[in-house]
């Protein structure tokens, strides 16, 4: 029905949008993202956290539920910055883009109970005297205070309705604008969210297209993975999602 027929724009939007650095660890998101990067065990990262917290001091509280810090702490900013460059030699040009006076919305009193949030230590000690696994953690931690210091990824999103042959068919494109925090993911080996945009070319209300190919796939839905260890402490963070 669609197939080689005229298209007419009957919408399209523009919108910038932003959206902030994550916040600091607490233990459970720092074992979620440990398990899932490296495959550590919840038990594997508690422990290196103790020795990373006790023998090294090289880190804060580690059994800790909060994600906020307090406002004093901020004061410590361009210390803890410093000694990370000096600690981990790759991240010299990370923390020198930062921005140590900018003031992310982790820092609030109100949301601090009896520990805050897990962030490095004003410790140096160079990362190479770490086990894989100490070092490894660290940089976790140190790579989302970083992120703190950083400003919000900016980008833009396209929505064009068209229609075609009476239907309504909905396309949505993306765009970014400045990386931000999110410059701070590029290093590792995953795709970021540049790397999968897809961006709408530029549309008007009216516009006539044609409608070179189309498609109907038929799907059926697959029950829920079972858990691993990543996705159970994400359960047990939102256990109100299962649970009465």
């Amino acid at each position: 029905k669609t197939q080689g027929q005229e298209a007419s724009v009957s919408d399209y939007k523009v919108q910038s949008k932003q959206s902030p650095p994550p916040l600091p660890y607490s233990l459970s998101i720092l074992q979620i993202d440990a398990s899932k990067r490296f495959n550590l065990s919840p038990k594997m990262v508690l422990d290196v956290c103790q020795s990373l917290y006790e023998k090294h001091q090289l880190i804060t509280y580690p059994r800790s539920d909060s994600r906020y810090l307090p406002k004093e702490q901020f004061a410590q900013a361009s210390k803890i910055l410093s000694v990370i460059k000096s600690n981990v030699p790759s991240f010299a040009t990370a923390v020198d883009n930062a921005n140590p006076k900018l003031k992310s919305k982790a820092w609030d009193d109100s949301k601090v109970d009896a520990h805050h949030a897990i962030i490095p230590t004003n410790r140096a000690k160079a990362i190479a005297s770490l086990t894989a696994d100490e070092a490894k953690i660290y940089q976790l931690i140190a790579t989302q205070y970083l992120m703190q210091f950083y400003g919000p990824h900016k980008y833009q999103e396209q929505v064009a309705k068209i229609d075609i042959a009476g239907g309504e068919f909905i396309a949505k494109g993306k765009s970014t604008k400045d990386l931000g925090w999110l410059a701070l993911t590029k290093s590792e080996n995953t795709k970021t969210e540049t790397e999968t945009e897809t961006v709408l070319p530029n549309l008007s209300k009216g516009e006539s297209l044609l409608c070179i190919d189309s498609q109907l796939l038929e799907k059926q839905t697959s029950p829920p993975k079972h858990f691993t260890d990543a996705t159970l402490l994400g359960a047990m963070t939102g256990i109100a999602r299962y649970v009465q």
